[in-house]
């Protein structure tokens, strides 16, 4: 009640700041961008509006995979939204435990939230992939509108978080319970989508180290029928979703890796890893529109990575040879780090097994870029976060 009474009284100094702007305003006219500048500032606050030579840039929180990271200029955009969509199998939740990883490496006093609507949760997979459970809520929602509500929820609570929906296409209404299966509601996944973009869109800051929230929503695909020309590929949630994400990231499954193997006598094959295309669909922060590329995901361990999943130390090497910092010298691969050259490519890979030493590589690659790019560790001016009284808005 206390908190609802307080944002009431906001809204009500807020119309009077306006009114008093208008008249203060209509007294006289100014000439100079400073001086409106400093008048909006006196009334509305320091900060509120600043020049555009002042406006600070999109920093990124790198994904973990050198190809991707560069391909987006660095990694994800913090405080913004991205979408992740593509079809089964194709690595989104891995994705989505890698990026995690990655966010909580950067942000050390934030929370990553979790919205489980396919219920498919690993904590085990999620471990391995490098996650802190500990600074994980899971939620997993009955309902869209529920899933929206504890989102919101967050948001209010938490100053600095990862939101992962996971996924839009599992966003239910409460009123598909309740009706008939032959009854048929319009378009609701993207109202439900786009109440939620419309809750968590004010928390979302683009100040340099301040606190704010990052959404990924991860999505499926589905296929429009009768299209001829173009990519009939698209994802649920409508349009407003699209317009307001600031990248769009499409992962396709392509060709499998098969091995002979014999067992029992008899020759049978054996998929050790398969590869993933990437399309950067949209980009607005980063200039990345229409990047392609592929990533080997593995199945099982190897000698230089000890855990399934995407095999980041090929995707440096690929990544190292484009931008010819990888060469060739005769019938081995040479990579050459400061004073120290490294020969062969399994000597190559297992050097690229260490964070750091990928980092170090997209660093190289993205050249001035790089200073946009947030490091494991890096401090942000953010308090602990602390949970406030409990506030239950509902979605219309």
């Amino acid at each position: 009640m206390y908190v609802l009474l307080k944002k009431k009284q906001e809204k009500q100094q807020k119309r009077e700041r306006s009114k008093v702007a208008r008249k203060r305003i209509s007294r006289g006219r100014l000439e100079t961008p400073s001086e409106v500048l400093s008048r909006i500032n006196e009334v509305f606050g320091e900060g509120t509006v600043v020049l555009g030579k002042d406006v600070t840039p999109t920093y990124f929180c790198p994904t973990g995979i050198p190809c991707l990271d560069v391909a987006l200029g660095g990694g994800i955009a913090e405080n913004k939204f991205t979408e992740v969509f593509g079809e089964f199998s194709s690595g989104k939740s891995t994705f989505a435990y890698d990026f995690g990883t990655q966010w909580q490496g950067v942000h050390p006093s934030g929370i990553v939230f979790i919205s489980d609507l396919e219920r498919n949760f690993d904590k085990k997979y999620g471990k391995l992939r490098g996650l802190d459970l500990d600074r994980v809520i899971v939620h997993q929602p009955s309902s869209g509108e529920d899933a929206g509500n504890a989102i919101s929820t967050f948001v209010d609570a938490c100053p600095e978080g990862l939101i992962i929906l996971d996924s839009v296409a599992a966003l239910i209404s409460e009123s598909f319970y309740e009706k008939d299966m032959s009854e048929r509601e319009v378009a609701p996944i993207a109202r439900l989508c786009g109440a939620i973009i419309k809750k968590v869109h004010r928390a979302t800051k683009s100040a340099p180290n301040a606190p704010g929230h990052t959404v990924l929503f991860l999505n499926q695909t589905r296929t429009s029928i009768g299209v001829m020309w173009g990519d009939p590929n698209h994802s649920p949630g409508g349009q407003f979703k699209d317009f307001t994400c600031s990248q769009i990231i499409y992962l396709k499954r392509l060709k499998k890796d098969r091995k002979k193997k014999t067992v029992g006598g008899e020759t049978v094959d054996e998929v050790d890893s398969y590869n993933i295309g990437f399309e950067v669909k949209k980009d607005k922060v980063s200039h990345g529109l229409g990047a392609r590329g592929e990533l080997s995901f593995l199945l099982k361990d190897t000698s230089y990575l000890k855990a399934p999943g995407f095999d980041v130390a090929i995707s440096a090497l690929k990544q190292a040879r484009i931008a010819g910092l990888v060469k060739k010298s005769g019938a081995s691969l040479v990579y050459t780090v400061g004073s120290k050259t490294i020969s062969g490519e399994k000597n190559i890979l297992l050097h690229f097994a260490s964070a750091k030493a990928r980092r170090e590589l997209v660093a190289k690659i993205l050249g001035e870029r790089a200073i946009l790019v947030r490091t494991v560790g890096e401090k942000t001016v953010v308090k602990p976060p602390t949970v406030k009284a409990k506030i239950k808005p509902r979605l219309g």
